[in-house]
């Protein structure tokens, strides 16, 4: 007997219809097995979002902490400045006062020598102050954010109404 493939064969107990039928089937599922995956990713990514964000206020207590000792290197350079040009215009003074005294015969050579190694010492105090002044100044406006130095003078001055604002709300 030869087999048709486009026949079926007969099987026993099981009826084909010729004519064309439809199935319908719904499926549904439950994560039994990965629902506690699922909130364990959940935990997972609330304790990382909480990490980030104790790492963002670290960052800006880092930044805050940085610019206040910015600052502070700001307000003792200046104040240094301003020492060390006294101690130059008090040595500038006292040369003059050394060279009458030398020219009346009154001090020594080396007396003069002093009073002029004094005035330059004073001299080289007073420009190593200002430069380090400018170092420590960029330093903080490089930390903040803006460069005064660049900034027009409504700028400077609504930057320092800004400051003094901020600085008494501290």
């Amino acid at each position: 007997s030869t087999v048709n493939p486009a026949e079926s064969l007969p099987v026993p107990g099981l009826e084909i219809s010729p004519e064309p039928g439809w199935n319908v089937a719904f499926v549904a599922s439950f994560p039994i097995f990965t629902g506690g995956f699922n909130r364990n990713q959940k935990q997972k990514s609330q304790i990382e979002l909480s990490q980030l964000q104790d790492q963002q206020k670290d960052i800006h207590n880092k930044l805050e902490l940085q610019v206040r000792a910015n600052l502070e290197n700001v307000v003792t350079s200046f104040r240094n400045l301003q020492l060390n040009n006294l101690a130059a215009q008090s040595a500038e003074k006292n040369i003059v006062i050394v060279q009458d005294l030398y020219n009346q015969g009154l001090v020594s050579i080396t007396s003069l020598i002093d009073a002029q190694n004094a005035f330059l010492s004073a001299e080289i105090n007073a420009a190593i102050s200002m430069y380090q002044f400018i170092i420590y100044f960029f330093t903080l406006e490089r930390s903040i954010g803006e460069y005064l130095t660049l900034a027009t003078d409504d700028q400077r001055t609504d930057f320092i109404g800004r400051f003094l604002q901020f600085q008494s709300n501290e």
